[in-house]
């Protein structure tokens, strides 16, 4: 099995780093940093999150399922712009 080393830019701040996260979003970056190992990787690199993975933390951390729709949105953005970070360093 190989071990894949994510960006910077996909992992969350060091203790040095600050940034702003608005109330309504905290759910969303806490399931996002608990998919953190869930990457999809191909030939053209990350490709984006496992699904499966989103919706089994979700569960885990005891979202009601009525919020589940607006949580995985925001996640979904977060990834986009993971993703789009992700690409600029490629390049």
């Amino acid at each position: 099995m190989e071990f894949i080393q994510l960006p910077d830019s996909a992992l969350p701040p060091k203790d040095n780093d600050h940034f702003e996260l608005y109330p309504e979003n905290l759910k969303a970056w806490n399931v996002f940093n608990a998919c953190s190992t869930q990457w999809h990787v191909g030939m053209a690199g990350y490709t984006g999150l496992d699904y499966t993975a989103v919706e089994a933390v979700l569960r885990l951390q005891r979202i009601k399922p009525k919020h589940h729709p607006d949580i995985f949105w925001r996640v979904q953005c977060i990834e986009r712009g993971a993703l789009n970070a992700m690409n600029e360093q490629r390049k």
